[in-house]
């Protein structure tokens, strides 16, 4: 993945990497390099809460001139308890840094790092970004905004993986890709990939219930088009959507229709 980076977001980066801060981009900047979004006024870094860490990223918060612009602190204990800290970097066109250790419904900074993507960003190098599974679990927030960028970062997660479908994958797409009738589309989509010999079995097991629902009901045979009762005891052959002996017979292609009756041959 390579990517444009505007120079405020361009300056943090470079300084944060150069000291050799552990954190991965996500946030608005993260949805740019995935293809979700085209602005974010602001960066945000998840980083490693290990003191060594935090220490370096102070180093590159001095750099950039950085200072908090509301509560709470910067300090490892609230970055623990799952609050963000916010800046402003002086040194970088006043552009806004917030940063964060713990998320809900992400797990751990490590887990995440296995499961990061690596970008090549111009005049930055390589920089590494929230997966975007994480980062779409990072965005729900009780934000309007970021609801049409979750859907956006799910799409373009199908669209790049929808010929290489693996569980997680299609646990990902089934839960969180709208509306939900896509869903078992995919599903049965990607299954169909996944499973050798899935498309025979279905349909054997489609043509099986079509023969045993004409003769589900009361043991009655019925018109597997308009499921009205035959006249005749046990139809002996279908032409088109006549049912056999039966003065009535679907008018329209199956799916349903008008009912015409007609005088008997």
């Amino acid at each position: 993945m390579t990517s444009a980076v505007p120079t405020p977001v361009r300056t943090v980066l470079t300084t944060t990497r150069r000291h050799g801060v552990r954190a991965l981009l996500m946030g608005g900047q993260g949805c740019i390099l995935y293809g979700a979004s085209e602005f974010s006024r602001d960066v945000d870094l998840a980083i490693y809460a290990h003191p060594d860490n935090l220490g370096r990223l102070q180093r590159a918060l001095d750099e950039l001139g950085a200072s908090v612009t509301a509560v709470p602190p910067f300090a490892r204990e609230y970055l623990e308890r799952g609050h963000a800290v916010h800046f402003r970097c002086a040194a970088a066109e006043d552009m806004r840094l917030d940063i964060m250790a713990v998320m809900r419904n992400v797990p751990d900074f490590e887990t995440c790092r296995g499961r990061r993507t690596i970008a090549t960003l111009d005049e930055v190098g390589e920089g590494d970004v929230l997966g975007l599974e994480d980062l779409v679990a990072a965005k729900k927030t009780r934000l309007d905004k970021d609801w049409p960028m979750i859907r956006r970062l799910v799409d373009v997660h199908y669209a790049e993986f929808a010929n290489e479908p693996t569980d997680r994958r299609l646990a990902f797409w089934l839960r969180e890709l709208r509306p939900p009738p896509r869903r078992w589309w995919i599903a049965c989509v990607g299954l169909q990939k996944r499973h050798s010999g899935w498309r025979t079995s279905a349909k054997r097991s489609r043509s099986h219930c079509r023969r045993r629902s004409v003769t589900d009901l009361c043991g009655r045979w019925r018109c597997r088009y308009t499921m009205r009762k035959c006249a005749s005891a046990k139809p002996t052959k279908r032409i088109g959507g006549r049912c056999c002996k039966s003065r009535k017979y679907c008018d329209t292609p199956r799916g349903g229709g008008s009912v015409r009756r007609l005088a008997a041959d």
